[in-house]
């Protein structure tokens, strides 16, 4: 892997900060619509963890690759 302090380390933790603030604003978000309207927010949430998920991968950040890798799955 790289080390965490590195430009791109940095630049993966923002990247992954605004993900997961979009995920967490869709979820609440879940809570106000019917499951029949939950499809399309869904999808986004996916990317958005695939995109954390690929990103990790990459940089060699295995256990946060898991996690993404976990919330997939879940979002499946």
């Amino acid at each position: 892997g790289i080390a965490v302090d590195s430009p791109l380390a940095l630049e993966f933790v923002a990247e992954a900060k605004e993900h997961l603030t979009h995920l967490s604003d869709d979820l609440i978000a879940l809570e106000r619509r019917p499951p029949s309207e939950w499809a399309g927010s869904v999808q986004e949430m996916f990317r958005a963890i695939h995109s954390v998920k690929g990103t990790a991968g990459v940089l060699g950040f295995s256990i946060v690759e898991s996690l993404a890798h976990a919330m997939e799955t879940v979002l499946e």
